[in-house]
């Protein structure tokens, strides 16, 4: 989540508190942090990169 912050501030310079809001998935009540989780990794992932953010589409 700091990597996806620290782009939003390079990009744009101001971060308001509500898009900051988005990136913790704990404001979501319907999903459950607990328990055991498997994932499969790309090579991307493997080798330590993160995947680039996704800009998003303003309706004009």
């Amino acid at each position: 989540m700091q990597a996806a912050l620290d782009h939003l501030q390079n990009q744009s310079g101001n971060i308001r508190e509500e898009d900051e809001a988005r990136l913790s998935p704990l404001v979501h009540g319907h999903l459950n942090v607990l328990g055991r989780y498997s994932f499969s990794l790309n090579e991307h992932a493997k080798k330590g990169l993160l995947n680039p953010i996704k800009e998003a589409v303003e309706n004009p």
